[in-house]
């Protein structure tokens, strides 16, 4: 799965390659010497939208002090480090592990300073393993439970225990997880020829 942190480092690789620079993320450091650039995640959600795929949207906002000591900057010093910047900018992808991201970015203002927000809109794997797992624990959990004083499942009353799920045949579960990976494959497949389309005509 991609992470916040899996895009943020790859859009520091792709901006030291236009601006070297200084990179924080979450805080800057007050010693900082610019040019630096201040990485913050302001937006992050994630919905199911089939059995295996999730729909993940990110705002990254990227803060760049083009001077010492907070002092701030206009517009005219920003032009400089946007046009070093477009190249990069104007592909409108970012690659990030086993994916090609879309995105699109705001230019803008932040207390004085060149800001610039990247929104990404994509697909990912659901965490499939963790279902069973978890369900186990929840079970375990209940067990630990006490309403009034009184716990939530007697050990001795075997009807109001829930009963844990049946593990399935090793050979079962490897086909189910086969089967599983072959449809996964099928829509990562049909993504990116999607996405060939959009990027090359």
């Amino acid at each position: 799965m991609i992470k916040a942190t899996d895009i943020i480092l790859e859009l520091i690789r792709h901006i030291n390659k236009c601006v070297q620079a200084q990179h924080y993320v979450y805080s800057i450091d007050e010693a900082y010497k610019s040019p630096a650039f201040l990485h913050l995640v302001t937006f992050n959600k994630h919905v199911r939208y089939t059995k295996f795929t999730q729909k993940s949207t990110m705002h990254i906002q990227s803060i760049c002090f083009l001077k010492d000591n907070y002092k701030k900057t206009n517009f005219r010093e920003w032009d400089n480090i946007i046009g070093k910047l477009s190249p990069f900018l104007n592909s409108f992808m970012l690659k990030v592990k086993y994916k090609v991201l879309k995105f699109d970015y705001e230019i803008g203002e932040a207390n004085g300073h060149l800001s610039i927000d990247f929104y990404f809109h994509f697909y990912d794997f659901v965490n499939l393993d963790y279902n069973l797992d978890n369900r186990i624990e929840h079970i375990e959990m209940m067990e630990k439970i006490y309403f009034n004083n009184q716990k939530m499942y007697n050990d001795d009353d075997k009807s109001n225990k829930p009963k844990p799920p049946k593990p399935p045949k090793i050979d079962e579960e490897l086909e189910e997880k086969e089967e599983e990976k072959e449809e996964i494959d099928e829509e990562l497949d049909e993504e990116f020829e999607a996405l060939e389309k959009d990027f090359y005509f």
